[in-house]
Parts: structure tokens; sequence; C-alpha cells
């Protein structure tokens, strides 16, 4: 019977300690192709970028700091490989985020590259009279 109460107090510890990692449930629990579709319908600036990727980082740090041991009564707990898991499913989070950054980024690199391209040539034109002189302003004027 006094065994029983032990492992009973021991089960309550142990459950109470892991539940310490449902704050990062999210994770794993959310989806994350609509949790980033949710991030466009914001239309995020740059900024908003930077502190969802810092959020994902400081996420993974704080994973990272906590104790790979854990020790309740006469159990050790070896968290390492919930702390790997978590720790990894943070760095796909960032992943997730930063790809879908960096092709926004170059279709708009590219966007403006053609327009570069495109209002150069349109510059380049020589001005010889009253209406290539008002097309250059024109172009100017944009």
């Amino acid at each position: 019977l006094l065994l029983t109460g032990c492992i009973h107090g021991i089960r309550a510890s142990v459950t109470n300690y892991l539940e310490t990692f449902t704050k990062y449930n999210w994770l794993w629990k959310l989806d994350k192709d609509t949790e980033y579709k949710e991030f466009l319908s914001k239309e995020p600036s740059l900024e908003d970028y930077e502190a969802e990727l810092f959020n994902f980082a400081s996420c993974q740090k704080e994973i990272e700091n906590l104790s790979s041991i854990h020790i309740i009564g006469v159990l050790t707990l070896n968290t390492k490989h919930i702390k790997f898991q978590l720790s990894k499913e943070c760095v796909s989070w960032k992943v997730q985020y930063s790809k879908k950054l960096h092709k926004r980024a170059k279709q708009e690199l590219e966007r403006i590259t053609e327009y570069t391209r495109m209002t150069m040539g349109k510059l380049s034109r020589k001005v010889e009279d009253l209406d290539s002189l008002r097309s250059v302003m024109n172009l100017l004027i944009e």
C-alpha cells in the first residue's frame, strides 16, 4: 500500500513535469502551411518576417536551455530526445518561413530587375522631337 502511494505520487510528479512541455505543443499541432497563409493574409512586412523568425529562434533557444536530466525521487528523466525533436520542429518552422520569404524576395527582385531593364531601354532612346521628350518625361514621372 505504501509502495502504491509512492508510485502514484511519482506518477503525478512526472505528469506535472511533462506538462511543462505542453507550451510547445503548437510546434506539432498547428499546420505550418495554414499558419503561413494566415500570416500572409496580414500582408507582412520584412520586419514582420524578422519578428516571426526571431520568435522561432527564441523558442528553439529556450528549448535547448532546458535541462536534459530531471530527477524526481528515485527516477531520473532523460528529456534529451524530447528536446531534440522540439528543437527540430522549431527549425522546421524557421525553414518554412525562410524559404517562403526567400521565394517572395526573389520574385520581387526579378520584378524590379525587369522594371529597371525596361525603363533603361526606354530611357536610352534618342530624344529627337517633342513627342519623344514627352514620353521620356512621363517615364521619369513614374
